[in-house]
């Protein structure tokens, strides 16, 4: 079990200009998407929303994540992905991922439909539309895509979980 501070990756960091230039994409697109998208979890997910109050609170600074209430928040950048799990989200709590593109535009891109090939699913998800599923347990995907998508993957990692249970054995 790791102990870490939220950090930006190597890859964000190496790419400022990549980040200076999304931010106020995010800041104006996203954190309006993500406020009625915590509203939803809440509603619709209220014991999972307890755990990940709880692993927010845990973290230093945790009310201010960009991604809040939920840890981890990734941004893909014209990423195509092979089928796989999460291993390292909470096996017990949803994960989210939100497909954006460099506008407002309505949807700018073709392609890149989220799959989940155990359930025969398929899923094109518009600009800011958001998928919740368990990508710890669910083997998943994402195909080519044309134009500029991004995504955004908002998750907990187990590692927090387990500290709130057991405090790592302290």
């Amino acid at each position: 079990v790791t102990q870490r501070l939220p950090y930006p990756s190597r890859e964000a960091l190496s790419a400022k200009a990549i980040m200076s230039e999304l931010k106020p994409i995010m800041d104006k697109f996203l954190a309006p998407v993500l406020e009625e998208v915590s509203n939803q979890v809440k509603e619709y997910f209220p014991d999972e929303w307890k755990i990940l109050m709880e692993c927010a609170d845990r973290i230093p600074g945790g009310h201010v994540l960009f991604g809040w209430p939920f840890t981890r928040a990734v941004v893909n950048f014209g990423c195509v992905t092979t089928c796989h799990e999460d291993k390292m989200d909470a096996k017990s709590l949803i994960s989210l991922t939100i497909p954006f593109g460099p506008s407002q535009e309505e949807r700018p891109w073709e392609g890149g439909a989220i799959c989940f090939p155990e359930l025969g699913l398929v899923i094109e998800l518009q600009s800011c539309q958001t998928i919740a599923f368990r990508a710890h347990r669910q083997p998943h995907f994402n195909l080519h895509a044309r134009g500029r998508r991004n995504s955004l993957v908002l998750s907990t990692e187990e590692a927090i979980v387990k500290n709130i249970a057991d405090r790592n054995g302290w």
